[in-house]
C-alpha cells in the first residue's frame, strides 16, 4: 500500500504555498507516500496531506525551515567586526548547523515556543487592558480623582483587576475605607467629620491625608 513520493510532492505544491525546504518536502513526501493505497486518486492524496497539516501545520514547519536556512546562511557568512584589541578580543558566536534538532523535535519545539510567545503576549495585553479599565473607573470617583497621583496609586492598589467582584463595587468599598480612615483620624484629633458624599472640594487638608497614608505604609 503506497504511492510514489513524486505524486505527494506534486499535491503538496498545489495544496500549500508554504515555503518548505527541498529536504523537508522530500521527508514529508516519503512519509506520506506510504499511507494511501496503490494508484490512489489525487483527492485521496489531498486528504492524507490535510490530515497531516491538521496535526503538523505546514505553515509552521515552513517557518522553522526559514529559521534553519537563516542559521545556515549566518554560519556560512563571515561576521563583520572591528579589528580585535589585544586586551579585549571579540567574542563571535556562530550558530552551528550540526546542532539543528531532528524533524520531530524541531516541530515540537517550534510549536511550544510559538504557544509560549502568543500566550505571554495575550496575557500581557489582557492584564494591561484590565488595569487601564479599572483605573478609568477608579478615577471617576469624586473621592479619589482630586487626590495627588501618589495617593491615587496608594488606594488603587486595593483594586484587584482579577477579582470576580465588579470594579465599581470594589471602588465603593475602597471609598468606604478612605472615609473611615479620614473619619477615625478626625475623631482622634478633634476635626469635624467630612460629608458622606466625600466630594473632592470638602476633603480634609491633604497634609492630613498624607500623614494618615504614611502611617499606613
Amino acid at each position: 500500500m503506497a504511492v510514489t513520493p513524486e505524486r505527494i510532492k506534486g499535491r503538496l505544491k498545489i495544496f500549500t504555498q508554504a515555503n518548505l525546504s527541498s529536504k523537508r518536502i522530500d521527508a514529508i513526501a516519503d512519509r506520506l507516500s506510504k499511507i494511501p493505497e496503490d494508484n490512489a486518486e489525487d483527492a485521496k492524496l489531498d486528504e492524507v496531506i490535510k490530515q497531516f497539516d491538521t496535526y503538523n501545520p505546514l505553515d509552521e514547519i515552513a517557518k522553522e525551515d526559514d529559521r534553519v536556512r537563516l542559521l545556515e546562511s549566518k554560519a556560512n557568512t563571515p561576521p563583520k567586526q572591528d579589528p580585535p584589541k589585544p586586551t579585549d578580543p571579540p567574542k563571535v558566536e556562530v550558530p552551528k548547523t550540526e546542532d539543528v534538532p531532528a524533524y520531530v523535535k524541531e516541530l515540537l519545539d517550534a510549536n511550544k515556543n510559538l504557544l509560549e510567545k502568543v500566550t505571554a503576549i495575550e496575557s500581557g495585553k489582557v492584564l494591561e487592558g484590565k488595569v487601564n479599565s479599572a483605573k478609568s473607573e477608579f478615577l471617576k470617583s469624586e473621592t479619589f480623582k482630586g487626590l495627588k497621583p501618589d495617593l491615587q496609586d496608594f488606594y488603587f492598589k486595593n483594586i484587584d483587576v482579577n477579582s470576580e467582584t465588579p470594579i465599581e463595587d470594589q471602588v465603593k468599598t475602597v471609598e468606604g475605607i478612605y472615609k473611615d480612615v479620614i473619619q477615625s483620624h478626625a475623631d482622634s484629633n478633634g476635626y469635624s467629620t467630612i460629608p458622606q458624599n466625600g466630594t473632592a472640594n470638602l476633603k480634609p487638608n491633604e497634609d492630613v491625608v498624607n500623614s494618615i497614608v504614611d502611617g499606613m505604609k
